[in-house]
């Protein structure tokens, strides 16, 4: 495989009549018509930019069925497909009957016994206005259900659009300067995307792909499309004609009829997993023997900080074993053992394999059918790339080694990091943008509830229709402002509960900003984080209990994102990113038509592709894409 190229060439009957040339139209794919004689011989002569080359065609069938699919636009305005099938002279009473089939996603949209009586061919029309956009798959089949002829067609009423735009509101070319997109929906309805913006200073290889050409293109043929994304780009006569010669270079994905017939099903390859399983024996802590048909009390504290508690039974091997389980990061199990007689006895878990590692399998040997190998020597991104490599390389330079020095690390925690240290855990534990230490500096109104006692300390909360609600991150539509999280002792929480608690019962809190990982994607205006100072399981720690470890899912990360105008962060000597934001939890809601984004530029770029992905509540995909700047 590689990057198509124009072909050009003639057909040849056997004795060197030239019957036909052709060109291809696009992307190294064409078409020629011509009507072949039974008994004759022919050869196509390709000349490329690499030289000329002579193929043998296939030998010409002496009876069988043809199927013609074209366009159509009716005289009452709506569109639809005309096919036209034409049967051979010799044997035609093989083919007096069959049966045309037309499926689209899986669903038979059109079936219609047709007889040619004494006719070579026929003709017939399918409305196409109301199916929806995609792979047209016809099928004839003999009066034996053997199929004869098949065809793609291609079904584009554009349903699947979901409209947007996006606005740049802010755009610098200096060094990481800050800029500002603006999404805008013309409806305010529910929708998921991802927003992706890279440099796109250099060239490309100019192969994209996106979410309309991959749900409704690639993902149903064989072999790899080159740019399939330029299918979907202008929605003219040229994409049309040119979509319309790929489905007839690439075969159909989805099922064999021929197979099928024969009983020759196709092995299946997904299956639904359990998610985690865990598994084991439970011993006696003294003699190592197994225990009998006791009940084993699991509590998971996950590394994200969620808990789960589990019940379930030993038998007599002492194995138990328990599945649809699901957290994330690194885990410690706590356990305890009661015997049948129920009574509590010390008891050893031992865990089995992690079931997660199952699920990796060794790649087949077809995977790399489908991989575009390319020479970056031969390309026009070589000379970006080696720009990107000098300037970093440049600024690796400017780094002076010190002298050997020696560091005396002294142990200097302020109050609020051992309060932080004793109530948090997992990602709880890191700083909030605003942290409140009611040991060390406590409320002078202890009678205040929490409630009120936190909108006096932290001014980028309010209380919007009786939930805490983010005053930075609102629709300029509606109004409506970004819920926050709320969490007490780390549980999700109600303001409700919240109002219940007095100043003086709280210990530490902690308010993230919009984006925070713990919090889902249920509340995009961050969280809000309360400890209190009596804990309902201060008393009974699940550290005191035995307990095992087992990794579960890996943590999502958040991507990295610099902020260049908080002086107090940390930042790169060199940046170098290409990538400058990614998002992929993006939400609107029901009241919410735009939003606003802002990310920073990093050392070189000047000009940004801006791409946003996903769908809607109605099932409409999104995809916009902008390039901005020089």
């Amino acid at each position: 495989m590689g990057n198509p190229v124009e072909v050009n060439g003639i057909i040849r009957t056997g004795e060197g009549t030239t019957i036909a040339s052709f060109k291809t139209y696009h992307d190294g794919i064409g078409k020629v018509p011509f009507k072949p004689q039974v008994g004759k011989k022919y050869t196509a002569e390709v000349e490329t930019v690499a030289g000329k080359r002579t193929y043998q065609l296939p030998e010409v069938k002496a009876a069988g069925i043809n199927l013609k699919i074209q366009d159509e636009k009716m005289q009452d305005g709506t569109r639809g497909k005309k096919f036209q099938l034409s049967r051979s002279e010799k044997d035609k009473a093989l083919f007096g009957t069959v049966v045309l089939v037309a499926a689209i996603n899986n669903h038979v949209v059109y079936e219609n016994e047709i007889s040619f009586e004494d006719y070579p061919s026929v003709i017939g029309h399918i409305v196409t206005d109301s199916l929806p956009s995609g792979i047209l798959h016809f099928t004839v089949f003999n009066k034996d259900g053997v199929p004869l002829a098949e065809r793609l067609s291609f079904v584009d009423n554009q349903e699947y659009v979901s409209s947007g735009s996006i606005a740049a509101t802010k755009i610098s070319e200096a060094k990481r300067a800050e800029n500002n997109i603006e999404l805008s929906f013309p409806d305010a309805i529910q929708r998921s995307c991802s927003v992706a913006i890279t440099d796109a200073s250099g060239s490309s290889f100019n192969d994209d792909d996106n979410i309309w050409s991959r749900l409704l293109l690639t993902s149903d043929l064989k072999g790899y499309v080159y740019n399939p994304a330029w299918y979907f780009n202008g929605r003219n006569d040229t994409t049309k004609q040119a979509i319309d010669n790929l489905l007839l270079t690439h075969g159909w994905s989805r099922y064999n009829w021929t197979k099928l017939l024969a009983n020759q099903y196709p092995e299946k390859r997904n299956y639904e997993q359990p998610f985690i399983s865990i598994s084991g024996t439970v011993m006696d802590e003294k003699n190592k023997e197994a225990l009998e048909n006791g009940r084993l009390n699991l509590y998971v504290e996950a590394e994200d900080s969620t808990t789960q508690n589990y019940e379930v039974k030993v038998n007599a091997a002492g194995k138990f074993r328990m599945d649809s389980l699901l957290f994330f990061g690194k885990a410690k199990l706590y356990y305890a053992y009661t015997d049948s007689k129920e009574k509590p006895k010390p008891a050893l878990v031992i865990l089995t394999d992690n079931s997660l590692t199952k699920l990796i399998a060794v790649l087949p040997g077809t995977m790399l059918n489908n991989v575009m190998v390319r020479d970056i020597n031969t390309t026009r991104s070589k000379e970006e790339i080696n720009t990107r490599y000098g300037y970093v390389k440049s600024r690796l330079d400017e780094v002076k080694e010190l002298e050997q020095v020696t560091v005396h690390a002294v142990s200097n925690k302020k109050p609020i990091d051992i309060v932080n240290e004793k109530y948090t855990t997992g990602v709880f534990r890191s700083p909030g943008k605003v942290n409140l230490d009611n040991i060390n500096q406590p409320a002078n109104d202890k009678s205040l509830n929490a409630v009120d006692y936190i909108k006096n300390r932290i001014q980028q909360i309010e209380i919007q229709g009786g939930n805490i609600v983010n005053r930075k991150n609102m629709s300029l539509i509606s109004g409506q402002k970004w819920a926050v999280g709320v969490f007490i002792d780390e549980a999700p929480a109600t303001v409700l509960e919240l109002r219940l608690l007095r100043a003086d019962e709280l210990a530490l809190v902690k308010f993230y900003e919009a984006g925070f990982v713990g919090v889902g994607s249920n509340f995009p205006g961050g969280a809000l984080a309360v400890y209190t100072k009596d804990r309902s399981n201060e008393d009974v720690k699940p550290d005191k209990l035995s307990f095992v470890e087992y990794n579960g899912y890996s943590i999502s990360k958040q991507f990295y994102a610099p902020d260049y105008n908080n002086a107090d962060q940390k930042h790169p000597v060199s940046d170098s990113r290409t990538t400058l934001y990614w998002n992929p939890d993006i939400y609107t809601d029901g009241e919410t038509t735009s939003m606003k984004l802002n990310f920073f530029n990093n050392d070189f770029s000047k000009k940004f592709k801006i791409v946003i992905e996903g769908f809607d509540a109605t099932g409409k995909l999104i995809h916009l894409e902008k390039v901005v700047g020089n």
